[in-house]
């Protein structure tokens, strides 16, 4: 277990919002593609699409390396093929990795977590992957499924993709979606995260979501509102923060012009709060309106994040 200083990550909530216009923004498999939603009709939203798009932000615009890849090929038995496990995807990331780093290679499992920050955050079970490597390895980061604060308004579209056939494209007029996610310090200091690795994930989180949603076309249409992650000074006890914000239910929704979001209790928690709270990190897109402003230069540190750096 990692013991030096530079380690030494407090543990944290976080609260991200977001909106998500004329999109898809996670499609269910089991139900033709369309947009998930829960028994009352709010969209979900799973934390792996969350985590997809800060991977793929990690990995195309801070050139980091990352393990968990869609559609990777691999060879096996001499034919090319589609990695169907994760053993095939880790065997293959650490192959790729060890041949652009030689002299440096990865042949242990300390190795391993500082060289693939995708796995410090959010973990891995590995499977039989490599000897040197542990069965399972869990993120110092986790996050429960998103869920939208209005309900769904879905439109179905007939499209033809190609000529002579027809398909369904199905969209969310407008969603207001926000996670809940945890900070553990004691696992990340066994995942060897310093304090930095988190505030780099603070930028992942609220770039990734737009800047890589206009890769897909069904994509298209996400931007980062507001991003709170409260660190402890020690221990915490986690609450979904997402219970301390809203938005009048009953009131339809199109844009952030048609609603103020209700910040004052999460302003009050964390004023109540304020002798076990280190630091609060803010993110605030001025096109969300807030109830309350959050105004604390002892506690609050703004963060610094421009989407249109991309």
């Amino acid at each position: 277990m990692a013991t030096n200083e530079s380690y030494d990550v407090k543990n944290s909530e976080i609260l991200f919002v977001y909106e998500a216009i004329n999109t898809n923004p996670n499609g269910d498999p089991d139900n033709e593609n369309k947009p998930r939603t829960d028994s009352r009709g709010f969209v979900e939203v799973t934390d792996l699409r969350l985590k997809r798009f800060i991977r793929d932000y990690m990995e195309e615009y801070d050139n980091k390396p990352i393990i968990i890849k869609p559609d990777v090929e691999v060879i096996e038995k001499g034919k090319t093929k589609k990695a169907s496990k994760m053993s095939d995807l880790i065997k293959f990331g650490i192959k790729i990795y060890n041949e652009k780093n030689k002299g440096n290679e990865i042949d242990s499992s300390d190795k391993f977590l500082k060289a693939f920050k995708d796995i410090a955050y959010f973990g891995v079970v590995t499977g039989d992957a490599e000897k040197y490597l542990k069965s399972n390895y869990y993120g110092a980061v986790q996050f429960q499924y998103g869920r939208s604060f209005n309900k769904a308004e879905i439109e179905t579209h007939t499209v033809s993709p190609v000529a002579e056939t027809l398909g369904v494209d199905q969209r969310l007029k407008y969603g207001l979606i926000g996670f809940y996610g945890v900070v553990n310090e004691k696992t990340a200091s066994k995942n060897y995260l310093t304090d930095e690795d988190i505030k780099k994930l603070d930028e992942y989180i609220v770039k990734s979501v737009p800047t890589m949603s206009v890769l897909s076309r069904s994509k298209i249409g996400h931007n980062s509102l507001l991003y709170v992650r409260i660190e402890y000074k020690n221990g915490f006890n986690p609450k979904d923060l997402r219970r301390f914000v809203s938005i009048d239910k009953d009131k339809k929704i199109y844009s952030t012009d048609d609603f103020t979001f209700q910040i004052s209790k999460l302003k009050e928690y964390i004023e109540t709060n304020k002798k076990i709270i280190n630091k609060v990190y803010l993110y605030h897109n001025e096109e969300l309106k807030l109830d309350v402003s959050i105004e604390d230069k002892d506690l609050i540190e703004e963060l610094d994040i421009s989407i249109k750096e991309n």
